[in-house]
């Protein structure tokens, strides 16, 4: 399927005929073209916030490593799926969520969510101490980000 976005009254009509039981589960993904795993996330949201949930959110949600951990925990003891975990927590997408188990599994932190996440760069070529210290004379006399530069 497409990474398309879908309106709220297709959300919600595709989420009607899903609490209906008239149509199987592929019949409403056919007719409202969406798959399996975003229908049954729309439902997940829906019931735990309602139609606001199913808006599409402005800016990306923030979460601390606490809300993760636990989150991750009660997956492990196998007593909730993960869409259970998506009500339960309020997160946003079963995306998000392997995310953090990936991280998790991978022994890699788990951080709280950063509102202003930067991008640096990882891999580069070696610099010189000259060539550093004149990059940043650069940056200053340009008024130049450094680590745009």
């Amino acid at each position: 399927m497409s990474n398309k976005t879908f309106s709220i009254d297709t959300k919600i009509s595709a989420l009607k005929y899903l609490e209906e039981g008239r149509y199987s589960v592929r019949e409403i993904c056919r007719m409202f073209n969406v798959n399996v795993r975003n229908l049954y996330e729309w439902r997940a949201k829906y019931q735990f916030g309602g139609t606001n949930a199913l808006l599409r959110p402005a800016k990306n949600k923030i979460y601390p490593e606490e809300l993760k951990r636990n989150a991750i925990e009660d997956y492990l003891t196998e007593n909730y799926s993960k869409h259970e975990l998506m009500v339960k927590y309020g997160i946003s997408g079963q995306t998000v969520f392997n995310r953090w188990l990936k991280k998790y599994n991978s022994h890699s932190e788990l951080k709280d969510s950063n509102q202003r996440m930067t991008q640096t760069m990882t891999k580069g070529r070696k610099t010189t101490l000259e060539e550093r210290i004149e990059i940043v004379k650069t940056c200053l006399k340009n008024e130049k980000d450094y680590k745009k530069t």
